[in-house]
This record gives structure tokens, C-alpha cells and sequence, in this order.
């Protein structure tokens, strides 16, 4: 069973700033989070945060 929980980060790391939302969607099996995905809404751009 998928279960979305949207989110909204902000951060700075290096001179980088990031303010952008995000959705974490977990797969529950015998109700335990069994995974969980990071979307974020600019792929790119987070990448570029972390780079």
C-alpha cells in the first residue's frame, strides 16, 4: 500500500541555497514502511544542492 507525504525543504550548504517541495512516498507491508522514494519537484537542481 503507497502512502504519499509531501514535504517542503529549505537549506544551505556552501553558498547553495535550496527551498523547493518534495513528496516521499513509502510502500507498507504488514503495516512497516517497507521502502520509501524522495520526489523532488527539480530533480536537477537538487542534484546541483548536493553537488
Amino acid at each position: 500500500m503507497p502512502i504519499r507525504s509531501p514535504f517542503h525543504a529549505t537549506a544551505s550548504r556552501e553558498g547553495k541555497q535550496l527551498d523547493m517541495d518534495y513528496v516521499i512516498v513509502f510502500h507498507i507491508s504488514d503495516g512497516r514502511i517497507a521502502e520509501g522514494w524522495e520526489l523532488w519537484a527539480d530533480q536537477a537542481t537538487y542534484d546541483e544542492f548536493w553537488s
